[in-house]
């Protein structure tokens, strides 16, 4: 008996021992908790005691890890994720010898929203965001409609100049005004949209855009501007334009378009030089023709679609005719 005592209390000591040391490893630190995501894109937590570092685990909506990473801060940036849905989880390890490791946190369920890449900046009393810069953006860009829970309503003075990676900018529908030089000398931006909300085009706002190599199919869309700066549109440069609902042009504007370009031009001011003989396709709907006095048409079946919407004062020109209106309707009316 006294044999046995002697053997039971070193076993006892051992085990109880080896059972402390066990319960330290996998339970010793209480698991994060407060995991929350800020509009920066930065998941954060409280402080765990003890703790010495953190392992953040993010899967994606099916359920596979795309990111597992260590670090000793109570936050980590979440920029870098793709856009869509992810389960977060975030754990502790640490202990006198970084030998312990906490339980999972909750899982916190995040949706990474679409960014253009550009700068925002507050104006107007904090109370909405322009655009600043082009910042990292690139290939087709949509400007969103609001940003941080504030609409954004302009892209401000020379944000895009000088860009070489934006080939399309689709605008937000919360957008009022493009300041001057905002998109000066973009050389291989292709197609713009312009939501019905603009009221002001600065000057030169696509000026230099017109520098920008011939692509096979691309296209000029502008539509809802009621006030539009200098050095907007350079028809040549696009095999496909269309021009709708704009209440002014840029001063001195001149309609001249490439051969075989498709034109289709709808309740908006015609200015007073017009060149359609390269059209391969043309379309005038609702348009105010009053400022009109030299165009060009392909030939007479061309003319003769819109001779009833051209001034008196105009002078129209086709399959080497050159006569003014007023004269052909006199010619017309005379009989010959």
């Amino acid at each position: 008996m006294k044999r046995f005592l002697k053997w039971l209390f070193p076993v006892a000591a051992f085990l109880l021992l080896l059972g402390l040391t066990s319960c330290g490893t996998s339970g010793g630190l209480e698991p994060p908790q407060s995991l929350e995501i800020d509009i920066d894109n930065q998941l954060s937590w409280d402080t765990v005691e003890s703790a010495r570092s953190y392992l953040v685990e993010v899967k994606n909506e099916s359920g596979e890890a795309v990111l597992s990473k260590t670090t000793r801060k109570t936050s980590y940036s979440l920029s870098d994720l793709e856009v869509g849905d992810y389960e977060i989880r975030v754990r502790a390890t640490g202990g006198a010898q970084n030998d312990q490791t906490s339980a999972w946190s909750e899982a916190l369920y995040f949706h990474r929203d679409y960014e253009t890449g550009c700068v925002y900046e507050l104006f107007n009393g904090n109370t909405e965001y322009r655009i600043k810069r082009g910042g990292s953006a690139s290939g087709t860009v949509t400007i969103e409609a609001t940003y941080r829970g504030k609409p954004v309503t302009e892209i401000g003075e020379s944000a895009f100049k000088g860009n070489r990676n934006v080939k399309e900018i689709i605008l937000g529908e919360n957008i009022r005004t493009i300041a001057e030089n905002a998109f000066y000398n973009c050389s291989v931006l292709e197609s713009v949209t312009i939501p019905d909300g603009v009221t002001s085009i600065g000057d030169s706002a696509f000026q230099g855009c017109r520098e920008l190599p011939f692509k096979e199919g691309a296209a000029l869309a502008i539509s809802g501007s009621s006030n539009m700066g200098t050095g907007m549109i350079d028809c040549k440069r696009y095999r496909r334009i269309k021009l709708y609902a704009l209440k002014t042009l840029p001063e001195g504007t001149v309609f001249s378009f490439r051969k075989g370009a498709s034109v289709s031009l709808n309740r908006i001011p015609l200015p007073e030089t017009m060149d359609f003989l390269n059209c391969a396709a043309l379309e005038i709907k609702d348009c105010d023709w009053s400022a009109v006095r030299n165009v060009d048409f392909a030939d007479e079946a061309q003319y003769k679609r819109y001779r009833n919407e051209l001034p008196d004062a105009a002078e129209v020109r086709y399959g080497g005719w050159k006569e003014s209106v007023l004269q052909k309707w006199r010619r017309r009316s005379a009989g010959r």
